[in-house]
């Protein structure tokens, strides 16, 4: 997704964020808007946005969205183009270093 507000992926409830959301809290945000870019040689740019209110107005994430893209978009342009010699890896490659992080075992890969 480009666009998600924190309560989204990281639920209030949820007792594995709570000391994101005591953090978030104290430091008076209660709800955040997160805008992600993705670039040219796998390049990303993410822009969190705090606000006050918890009840975010759906047309204010999407103002806050379209002006996070212009803003994490540009800096991508500063980025390096990756090494003619850069390792590549197949895309069945690609798939099994996922599987070994999510922690398959041999058999299962």
């Amino acid at each position: 997704m480009t666009r998600y507000v924190f309560t989204d992926s990281a639920p209030r409830e949820a007792s594995a964020f709570g000391a994101c959301w005591q953090g978030m809290g104290e430091a008076g945000i209660a709800e955040a808007v997160c805008a992600t870019s993705y670039g040219r040689h796998r390049t990303i740019a993410s822009l969190h946005l705090g606000f006050r209110d918890p009840d975010l107005p759906p047309g204010d994430a999407l103002a806050t969205q379209l002006a996070g893209l212009m803003l994490t978009e540009r800096p991508m342009t500063f980025a390096t183009p990756p090494e003619a010699n850069e390792v590549k890896l197949t895309d069945r490659e690609r798939d099994a270093v996922a599987w070994v992080a999510e922690g398959k075992s041999d058999w299962e890969i």
